[in-house]
């Protein structure tokens, strides 16, 4: 099964993307880990969503699932971009999000240091 994580450009919050974007359904089940749900669901497509207490941080697509409206959708109506896992934009974000151990470590596995 393929999937692709995506970042936005800054945490979301539920309540943002409920009230922006009416066309995008919150799915939970008794399983969900995540304070909301876990996923989000347009046009029979599901994008699942990270949370970090109050904040929707992440998402990944799993399989094949079509997400582009969903991510579109989010960006239009929240003005907030959204990068895939193959961009530097997502590698950016990803990296200023560690600490100085943590840089050291991943640059360390990707054998770059």
């Amino acid at each position: 099964m393929m999937s692709t994580a995506f970042r936005p450009m800054r945490d979301l919050t539920y309540q943002e993307i409920k009230n922006k974007c009416p066309n995008i359904e919150f799915v939970k089940n008794e399983h969900a880990s995540n304070m909301w749900g876990e996923s989000l669901v347009m046009n029979g497509n599901y994008l699942h969503f990270y949370d970090d207490s109050r904040f929707i941080i992440g998402f990944t697509r799993y399989g094949a699932n079509n997400v582009e409206d969903i991510i579109n959708e989010i960006q239009l109506k929240t003005g907030v971009l959204i990068f895939d896992e193959h961009s530097s934009q997502y590698e950016a974000l990803f990296f200023q999000d560690l600490d100085e151990e943590e840089r050291e470590e991943w640059l360390e596995a990707r054998g770059t240091v």
